[in-house]
């Protein structure tokens, strides 16, 4: 496990230029490349282009703050297939890691606040992300299914089942809106498990500390009509506990 840069003494001296210096980098890219995907989402919202456009920007940012990502799991998927991809969630770095670490095209539940900003909100609309008080589970599934109508290809969604950010190794209830989802859209449900990025960028945290951070994929599940939501939610959550354990130290 990478210790927190700020155990180690890194935010005095001249090592807290580097800081401010990658925030400031990061901001700028951010403006740069989030134009860029304004640019793409009015030409080709749905196509292999979009995802290229926000996968890079996911490898950008995270190579600026000295960050890699390590994955492993991508044998469990199909790359003509759709899943709902289910993940904890402990850092704002959770979601460029899985931008870098999941093979297939994907689009997540945003926050509400993020549609009305602008040029962001307009762009992250086109490009099929969906509010995430949208409403009833099958209205956010009419949603995403006219997004991959749109496509050339299946588009998977990232939903984190939390509901809210947890300290490094915790991974709290699940709520079983995703397995609903996944009913409704008619896919596999994929727990995923990220490692350590709660310890490079927790919760409050302005500045991310350079390290690594683990995305183990594992099998997919099926959303059967017959089980409880609740009973399925809470094997996804074990499942997610468990290969975050394999990936400890």
């Amino acid at each position: 496990m990478i210790t927190p840069a700020a155990q180690l003494g890194y935010y005095h001296g001249a090592e807290r230029l580097r800081y401010v210096g990658s925030w400031a980098i990061g901001a700028l890219a951010t403006i740069v490349l989030g134009a860029l995907g304004a640019v793409v989402s009015v030409a080709a919202a749905h196509s292999s282009a979009a995802q290229a456009c926000a996968r890079f920007r996911g490898r950008t940012l995270l190579w600026i703050n000295g960050i890699v990502v390590e994955s492993e799991g991508s044998e469990h998927l199909d790359a003509d297939a759709a899943y709902v991809f289910v993940a904890n969630h402990q850092s704002t770095l959770d979601t460029l890691a899985l931008l870098v670490a999941l093979p297939l095209p994907f689009r997540s539940l945003a926050k509400t606040s993020l549609f009305r900003i602008p040029l962001v909100g307009w762009t992250i609309r086109r490009l099929g992300y969906v509010p995430d008080d949208l409403g009833a589970n099958d209205s956010i599934a009419k949603v995403l299914s006219t997004s991959r109508q749109r496509s050339a290809r299946p588009i998977s969604t990232v939903v984190f089942a939390e509901g809210a950010r947890t300290a490094e190794g915790e991974v709290a209830r699940f709520r079983s809106g995703f397995v609903y989802l996944a009913r409704a859209v008619g896919v596999p449900i994929v727990p995923v498990a990220l490692v350590n990025s709660g310890h490079l960028m927790p919760s409050g945290r302005r500045f991310a500390d350079p390290g690594s951070i683990q995305v183990r994929i594992g099998a997919p599940m099926h959303a059967d009509p017959e089980v409880a939501a609740s009973d399925i939610a809470a094997t996804a959550r074990a499942a997610v506990t468990e290969l975050m354990k394999a990936t400890a130290p």
